[in-house]
């Protein structure tokens, strides 16, 4: 998969060629002096160009094309890549498909500024057999991964108060992941990447128990079909730079393409149509001085739960899908204790405890009903659990708003009801915060409708990227990332997170998955990121109704 994060790119492009000017040879009575050269000597040559270039903008202009144009880019036509909203993404290449296209390195934004909105997006970057690198079943499925340095990060802490994705074709972006890193991703994930090492996260794996930890440890944003922006609350923002060991952005962009008519789809091999992609997010980034910047505010992190081997029965009208995670007492240690530091309540119960802000549910099209909360161990009920229900999304409508960052507790009723104990599926803030204890677990549970009538463009007629029989045809519907495929998973932010940054590298230090106390555990490289492989996941399927 492949292209990457960070819009970092200082090219400017010149259209045209130029032009020469001949001068006839001069006579002796040309040679002889006319007054102060000073006064007058250009005049007459200035003025004859600029004869000349109006001369060509009409001629040119008759045909419906400007010269001028095509040398002189207006404002519109600049993006504030890399800090620098004069400066232009580097033209497309024209070469053969390689394995990586490395873009120039950003500029960075002016010293006074503390403010900047940066976008980091793919340098139109050409759809072809190095993105949509699958045939048959998985043919629409495609991936791009790009990185590049964040502005000032090398020098100060920078907070990023807001995350805007962008897509050039919003039907075929399926999701964007964000990623921290520090300065190593630059040496064999820098610019554009494609191929198995974006497409696997390999920039966030090791490649064995033994191995250096690799360069991208923490998810910071994560973006799916439909959603909206998301904006942290004005206190609260996501640390990046000096201290944090994140000095780099990368993303991996996930295409999944429409699938083609029936008839198109049974001839092999077939391959979306490509189309030059500029996908990407734009940061809003606060350096120091700024009313939001690092000093004044918190920083966050993400908790992201993915059940990654789950098996559902085809052809139910309602299928309940539950597990359960947890405790991180030790994952998340560090933020525990910042907690207690912070003092962020007078209540004991809750000291020590980190606060839950916002939750992007996802699923696919079949999934109907999103709900999760917290499982409180009770001393008191003779050992017996408590669930607190904190997001809960009924009538959950596949891609759309539904894929965006809600702020905790949200709870949506069904059309015509509420319940008034719960802030409106709205996204506003919370009116009461949800604290998370250490001896806490998370459980999830989805509702999906697994017959034939896929939506949120799961599906054309009832069948898959194949052509084959849809979900209602076969016996079951599997964890993944293609048409017909499901995923019952979130990403919570959360606060204080607190990270340290290792002396050579400036690599992200926290407690290691490899030193938790399940087996198995250290199923990723990545700080709280927990899939479904890992041994502490508890899961239930139970079939609700069959018709």
């Amino acid at each position: 998969p492949a292209v990457g994060l960070a819009g970092a790119m200082a090219t400017r492009v010149d259209a045209g060629g130029g032009f020469e000017r001949v001068l006839p040879a001069r006579s002796a009575a040309d040679a002889r002096p006319r007054g102060k050269p000073s006064s007058w000597a250009w005049t007459v040559p200035a003025v004859g160009l600029g004869i000349l270039f109006l001369c060509l903008e009409v001629l040119v202009h008759e045909e419906g094309t400007s010269f001028l144009a095509s040398r002189f880019r207006t404002r519109r036509d600049l993006v504030d890549v890399g800090g620098v909203d004069e400066v232009t993404r580097p033209p497309a290449a024209t070469s053969a498909p390689t394995e990586r296209s490395e873009p120039p390195a950003a500029s960075s934004p002016p010293a006074e500024a503390t403010a900047l909105d940066w976008s980091m997006l793919l340098p139109d970057v050409e759809t072809d057999a190095r993105v949509f690198a699958s045939r048959g079943a998985h043919a629409t499925l495609g991936f791009a991964c790009y990185s590049s340095p964040i502005p000032r990060a090398d020098k100060q802490r920078v907070a990023i108060t807001r995350f805007e994705p962008v897509t050039t074709r919003q039907d075929s972006v399926h999701h964007i992941t964000v990623f921290g890193c520090d300065a190593r991703v630059r040496e064999e994930h820098g610019g554009v990447t494609f191929g198995p090492e974006c497409a696997a996260w390999k920039f966030a794996r090791a490649s064995d128990k033994n191995a250096a930890s690799p360069p991208c440890r923490v998810i910071v944003y994560a973006y799916d079909k439909g959603a909206d922006a998301f904006e942290a609350p004005t206190d609260l923002a996501v640390h990046v730079g000096q201290g944090t060991g994140i000095t780099h952005i990368l993303f991996q962009v996930h295409y999944l393409a429409p699938l083609p008519e029936v008839s198109r789809r049974e001839k092999e091999p077939w391959r979306p149509e490509p189309w030059r992609d500029a996908s990407g997010v734009r940061f809003s980034l606060r350096f120091a001085g700024d009313v939001r910047d690092a000093s004044r505010t918190t920083p966050m992190g993400i908790l992201a739960t993915m059940h990654t081997r789950m098996s559902l029965p085809a052809n139910e009208k309602s299928v309940r899908f539950e597990y359960k995670v947890g405790p991180f007492s030790k994952r998340m240690a560090p933020d525990f204790a910042a907690a207690g530091e912070v003092g962020e309540t007078d209540d004991q119960a809750t000291r020590g405890a980190v606060t839950l802000v916002a939750a992007h549910m996802h699923g696919h099209g079949m999934l109907r009903r999103y709900e999760f909360g917290l499982v409180h161990p009770s001393a008191t009920q003779g050992g017996l659990e408590t669930r607190e229900p904190i997001g809960v999304l009924e009538g959950y409508a596949g891609y759309g708003a539904d894929q965006s960052f809600f702020s905790l507790p949200v709870r949506r009723m069904e059309k015509g009801s509420s319940d008034d104990k719960w802030n409106v599926a709205n996204r506003t803030a919370s009116v009461r915060r949800v604290f998370m204890r250490p001896e806490d677990s998370i459980y999830v549970r989805c509702t999906f409708d697994t017959r034939g009538g896929l939506r949120g463009g799961d599906g054309v007629n009832g069948t898959n990227a194949t052509g084959a029989a849809s979900a209602a045809a076969t016996r079951s519907v599997a964890y993944g990332v293609g048409h017909g495929e499901e995923m019952c998973g979130q990403l919570v932010y959360y606060y204080p997170f607190a990270a340290n940054e290792e002396a050579v590298w400036g690599a992200m230090t926290r407690p290691e998955p490899r030193d938790d106390d399940a087996a198995n555990v250290r199923d990723n490289e990545l700080f709280n990121v927990f899939f479904g492989d890992d041994t502490r996941v508890n899961t239930t399927i139970e079939r609700v109704t069959t018709r």
